[in-house]
């Protein structure tokens, strides 16, 4: 609060808003682009629809999507079933 010439008491209040933003990009082992996403500095990455490979279960990301603080490059991880016949 600060006081105009005329004596009268004025309130003042800031808003700021999030300028900063990053890229986080999902892949596929094949380096495919899953999904590419802006998100402010702070906030969780939303992950694309877990993705499918033939003879293997997805089993997640290979980095956090929480408090993104920088451009971030994600890589889905896949753990090959049993018995299936397939090979790297």
């Amino acid at each position: 609060m600060f006081t105009v010439e005329t004596g009268k008491s004025l309130s003042i209040t800031a808003k700021f808003e999030q300028t900063t933003r990053y890229t986080v990009t999902f892949r596929d082992r094949d380096e495919d682009v899953l999904k590419t996403e802006k998100v402010y500095e702070g906030e969780d990455a939303t992950a694309p629809k877990d993705p499918y490979r033939e003879g293997y279960t997805f089993i997640g990301w290979d980095k956090a999507l929480e408090n993104i603080t920088s451009d971030l490059l994600v890589i889905a991880q896949y753990e090959q079933n049993p018995e299936t016949g397939i090979e790297e």
